[in-house]
């Protein structure tokens, strides 16, 4: 499960998210319902722009998943971080082709940010976690135990399994990859290192790194897809000291 931040501070260094808008990708388009574990719930579709497809958000109990109607079939898609953690979808981005969709969300308003990715190319779509590469890189570029005051529990768990907040912010290459803004969240338990940014461009099928951006060059050449102000983050910190938990 991921570690739940105690530290109320919002991802990618200010997000300002208004209700039923965009909140990482500023073409992203909500896709909630309420999930209360109550009764079963679903979500306003979400259409194509061509609006041959929809795709809808459903909660049943502790059971959250996708359905993308098209040509009058149904497929359900299963959520895969719903299983492991408290992860829900919260945007939906159509690639520009109209046949795939990346859904960003988040385990609560501060941390946990994630998404997945469907191609409807595939004769049975699935929600796809593509994230393992930028993730091994953030653990290189900001290495957690090196960090000025981190808890030496949180580091170890980073190096061993990274879990940096990571969101859509557009596509690229006609539909062939991803702008992915990742972020060390903000929380002090992460020493000198919290809040830290770079930006990714990887494929949308394997999430290999294509580019890298740092926060700089991400903001200069991205803003304008963002449903926030970025504000590029003050430099990393290291040193010795720790604090043990």
């Amino acid at each position: 499960m991921r570690y739940l931040y105690v530290v109320a501070a919002l991802m990618l260094a200010s997000v300002s998210a208004v209700a039923n808008a965009a909140i990482w990708a500023k073409s992203g388009i909500p896709i909630e319902a309420i999930c209360d574990g109550l009764e079963p719930a679903v979500s306003p579709p979400v259409k194509s722009s061509d609006k041959s497809v929809q795709v809808a958000l459903h909660c049943n109990g502790a059971n959250i998943f996708l359905t993308v109607t098209r040509a009058g079939r149904v497929v359900q898609i299963g959520l895969p971080m719903i299983a492991r953690d408290l992860w829900r979808p919260q945007e939906l981005l159509w690639s520009p082709d109209g046949q795939q969709f990346i859904v960003n969300g988040s385990e609560n308003a501060y941390a946990g940010y994630a998404f997945v990715v469907v191609n409807l190319h595939d004769q049975n779509p699935t929600a796809r976690e593509i994230t393992e590469a930028a993730q091994s890189d953030m653990v290189r570029r900001f290495p957690p135990c090196k960090a000025a005051n981190h808890e030496d529990e949180i580091c170890r768990r980073l190096e061993r399994e990274p879990d940096f907040n990571m969101s859509v912010i557009t596509w690229t290459h006609d539909s062939r990859a991803l702008i992915v803004m990742a972020e060390v969240p903000s929380s002090s338990s992460y020493g000198g290192i919290m809040g830290q940014v770079e930006g990714y461009e990887i494929d949308a099928a394997s999430g290999r790194i294509l580019k890298r951006l740092s926060a700089t060059q991400l903001k200069a050449r991205w803003q304008s897809e963002m449903a926030f102000t970025m504000t590029i983050p003050d430099p990393p910190t290291y040193g010795s000291d720790s604090r043990r938990r």
